[in-house]
């Protein structure tokens, strides 16, 4: 630009020189007259004016139109570079003048439309390519606003657009104005995104959740239903087996009580041994039978639990002593420890031995060498309230880990395989697992092959309030000076009452006295298995009564005969069993006819035998459902060579007398001589003669 005008006025300067001089010397040449050269002289400058201007014009008007056509290029190429930005843009881009015209739309706008970009710039947007009348009645108002300064900022809004093909598609739209020098809005600009599909998409997903809520609604009502259904089921099912576990147990108690009396009469060896074998047997199913009955009364929820006070030590021995035979024979030494948990407790005891003893056996069978705990922690106290976790450890062969889950089912066992080393039903763990939920607990296990186990379930109890049991010093006074017994065990099954206790012992010493002498009759016809039970039953009751030293020599010599030792082994324990007993026997029936008579006892309503009279007869009679639960009960006491059997059949004697009618004095009677054995065999028979079995 700068070159063009030096141009202009370097030829304007010698143009006008060149006039200059060549104009004067030629009006000169021409004109003598001064008047006609002062003529010729104004004529030569205006002349010389228009010429000039002429030349001016025709130079600055060349200049311009260069100077026109490089701006045009630079503006094109600006605006070039600019679209092919916007080209390159994967959104909408559209820009309107202050009339809604289309001044631009990048290659994204033109292909979702289906226009080349000369059919739409100029043309009115909202006319051209939007439905109507929604274009003009709802979106143009809103433009309008935007160029009137009304909206402010990046304005949204959805609309639909319409394309060449008739088609449309839904566009999200972010708009601004663009503003001149002066602050007016003179245009918008605009960048939209086709979210057709993501709408149809959405939609869908709606219709597919509202469906799938539906569904899921359905799915739940009709799997309650069928939860419902097939709880009701199990309800029924537990209920049949609770019915006819009774039904199962007439035939099992017919073919025990036979078996018994066969036993009593027969005295044929090859016989005895087959019956001894059927026996054993029946009494291996008999266990599955009432596994079964207590899984299925739980199941049912006819089990209650009873509340009474009992000792942790106690209850720790019983199991103890339950399982110290079979433990000594494999040398598996026992160990017990209660921690800081108080020494009375308010619970199920029974229930609670039944669980422990469920774990305690296991470890037992499971073990072939070391130690087995029986340990109970305290886990929390609150008011009268304990929290209390009850544990067998052993160390024995242990289980793996991914079996531990399934323990606690019904039927459950660790090794399924047919040709499994133990036998079981699977349903003690599952028994204990329920027993621990209806006490405010859970179960659990830990275990490692090789290492052993750690079976644990914990139960909500209370404080129990310690029973009553003769101060020491009278006791001793009394019992001192009986030979090896220990009557603290017994002393607690009996609630304390020590007068009561004198007569068991006075009745054992009548039953069992002569027990050393009537094995060695056995054992002189070659009756092995008959001496063997009588071992077993004395053991029993000894060991309930606190006598020691018979029981550890009864013992051994059911061990003994199991293995049929020779005379040369077993006759020194007969005649040790034989003086044990004499020594036992005569300090016993030294005891005066009163004796333990003004002792302290638990207090309560006492019949003259020291009963708890709970039950009359008239209720009794009235209550099948009881009966068959105290049936139960006993009958769990008596396997366990239970002292609280005495108890149970004097507290519930209004019940079980008009439903075994004579037979309950028979079972009376051997159950307070503790001669638990024959006591459960008579139960068995009765259930089956009586009306029990109807």
């Amino acid at each position: 630009m700068t070159l063009g005008i030096s141009r202009i006025v370097m030829i304007y300067t010698v143009f006008a020189s060149l006039w200059i001089l060549l104009s004067d010397k030629i009006v000169v040449w021409l004109f003598s007259d001064p008047a006609q050269i002062i003529l010729a002289s104004t004529l030569k400058g205006w002349l010389f004016v228009i010429v000039t201007s002429l030349l001016l014009y025709r130079l600055l008007g060349r200049q311009q139109r260069e100077i026109r056509r490089q701006v045009e290029a630079l503006l094109r190429q600006k605006h070039d570079r600019s679209q092919r930005h916007l080209d390159m843009v994967q959104t909408f881009m559209l820009e309107l003048d202050f009339q809604g015209k289309i001044t631009m739309i990048n290659r994204k706008g033109c292909e979702l439309l289906g226009y080349r970009e000369d059919e739409l710039v100029g043309r009115l947007w909202f006319t051209a390519c939007l439905p109507q009348p929604q274009g003009m009645e709802e979106i143009y108002p809103v433009f309008q606003q935007i160029i009137n300064g009304d909206l402010r900022g990046v304005v949204y809004f959805e609309n639909p657009v319409v394309c060449r093909n008739g088609s449309q598609r839904l566009i999200a739209w972010h708009n601004t104005g663009y503003s001149d020098d002066k602050g007016r809005i003179i245009s918008t600009l605009s960048s939209g995104e086709d979210i057709s599909e993501r709408k149809r998409l959405g939609e869908e997903l709606d219709h597919h959740r509202h469906h799938l809520e539906d569904l899921v609604e359905k799915r739940t009502t009709e799997l309650a239903e069928a939860r419902e259904r097939a709880e009701s089921a199990n309800l029924a099912k537990s209920a049949f087996l609770a019915n006819m576990s009774h039904e199962i147990l007439t035939p099992m108690n017919a073919i025990l009580g036979l078996t018994h009396l066969l036993q009593r009469d027969s005295h044929d060896s090859r016989q005895q041994e087959k019956l001894a074998k059927i026996t054993i047997a029946a009494d291996q199913l008999l266990t599955i039978i009432n596994d079964i009955f207590d899984f299925s009364t739980i199941e049912a929820g006819r089990l209650q639990l009873d509340s009474t006070d009992f000792s942790l030590d106690a209850l720790f021995k019983h199991v103890h002593s339950l399982i110290a035979e079979q433990a000594g024979s494999k040398g598996i030494s026992i160990k017990v420890d209660t921690d800081n948990v108080p020494a009375w407790l308010q619970g199920d005891a029974t229930r609670i031995s039944q669980a422990l003893l469920n774990y305690a056996t296991n470890a037992v069978k499971f073990t072939e060498h070391g130690s087995i705990a029986l340990r109970a922690r305290l886990l929390e106290e609150k008011d009268n309230e304990v929290h209390v976790r009850f544990e067998v450890q052993d160390s024995g062969i242990g289980i793996a880990v991914e079996q531990l889950p399934h323990l606690f089912q019904p039927f459950a066992q660790a090794d399924i395989s047919t040709t499994r080393r133990h036998s079981g039903t699977g349903l003690g763990l599952a028994i204990t697992s329920r027993l621990a939920q209806m006490m405010g607990g859970e179960t659990g296990v830990e275990s490692e092959p090789g290492l052993g186990s750690t079976f644990w379930f914990t139960a909500r109890l209370r404080r129990g309030q310690e029973i009553l049991i003769p101060p020491e010093q009278a006791r001793h006074e009394l019992l001192g000076h009986i030979p090896n017994l220990e009557p603290t065990l017994c002393l607690s099954n009996l609630r304390g009452n020590i007068a009561l206790y004198v007569k068991l012992l006075r009745q054992f010493t009548l039953s069992h006295s002569n027990d050393a002498a009537r094995i060695t009759e056995l054992l002189s016809s070659g009756d092995f298995q008959a001496s063997r039970d009588v071992a077993h039953g004395l053991k029993g009751v000894a060991a309930t009564m606190g006598a020691s030293r018979v029981r550890d020599l009864a013992a051994q010599l059911e061990t003994a005969f199991r293995e049929e030792q020779p005379a040369s082994e077993t006759a020194p324990l007969l005649k040790a069993l034989a003086l044990e007993q004499t020594l036992l026997n005569e300090a016993i029936l030294a005891l005066p006819e009163d004796a333990g008579q003004g002792l302290p006892n638990v207090a309560g309503a006492k019949d003259g035998a020291g009963a708890t009279k709970t039950d009359s007869p008239e209720i009794a009679q009235a209550d099948p459902v009881r009966l068959q639960e105290v049936l139960s009960e006993l009958e769990g006491l008596l396997r366990e060579n239970n002292g609280r059997a005495s108890l149970l059949i004097r507290d519930t004697a209004p019940l079980l007398r008009p439903a075994m009618g004579a037979r309950f004095n028979e079972l009376s009677h051997q159950i307070e001589a503790f001669n638990f054995e024959a006591a459960l065999k008579i139960l068995h028979t009765v259930n089956n003669e009586g009306p029990l079995s109807q």
